[in-house]
């Protein structure tokens, strides 16, 4: 079963120490991956919550210079239809969230790679060491530091963006290969930027003799 992009979300609000957004789910084998953003100068994020379930955090990074604080978070087997998902901290500021959610996704062993980092430059790359075959990119990125907005460069997929925070979650609409592999963004400006970037793999039924079947 090939991986497939099923649908996105996204809000932003000031002054609050939670946000909610409606998320519609669909499919068989979803996987659903929500960024976070922060005017934070550190991890103030407590917890993200869909359809009332705890979702599970994959990292955070911190903007090297501007001190601006992001994370992600992702759940296995979302319940489909729409619910909402809620991200909560410890204070009160401005918030993003950002939520995709795939089909056809490997139920186990996520994410396949993953990591983060930061970037001075303009246009930057995330980078992660994809270790299964056809395995999509899945990325949470910020740039600061004047930056108005953020878009997908080459091979490249936004899906939503919370411009008021100047960052955007994109995938790689298709499979990449093995090993070293990135997603790649185009700012306005030089500044400080972070990423934070997934490898998913698709689910795949394993025929292990003509009586049954494994799935994966």
């Amino acid at each position: 079963m090939a991986i497939a992009y099923d649908s996105s979300s996204t809000a932003q609000q000031g002054s609050v120490s939670s946000i909610t957004v409606a998320h519609t789910c669909t499919g068989t084998n979803l996987l659903l991956l929500v960024g976070v953003l922060t005017n934070d100068t550190s991890d103030l994020v407590t917890g993200a919550t869909y359809n009332g379930v705890t979702m599970t955090r994959g990292g955070g990074q911190l903007a090297s210079g501007a001190g601006y604080f992001g994370c992600w978070y992702f759940l296995i087997n979302p319940a489909t239809g729409t619910h909402n998902i809620v991200v909560s901290r410890s204070t009160t500021d401005l918030i993003g969230c950002m939520g995709s959610s795939y089909t056809g996704v490997k139920q186990t062993g996520f994410p396949d790679s993953s990591a983060s980092g930061t970037d001075a430059a303009g246009n930057f790359v995330s980078t992660t060491t994809v270790v299964g075959s056809n395995a999509w990119l899945w990325a949470n990125v910020r740039a600061s530091n004047g930056f108005s907005g953020v878009t997908g460069g080459t091979g490249t997929t936004g899906r939503q963006g919370v411009f008021g925070l100047a960052g955007i979650i994109a995938d790689s609409n298709g499979t990449v290969g093995t090993g070293s592999q990135s997603l790649n963004f185009n700012a306005n400006a030089g500044g400080d930027c972070y990423w934070m970037i997934a490898s998913f793999l698709p689910f795949v039924a394993v025929v292990q003799n003509s009586n049954f079947m494994t799935f994966m």
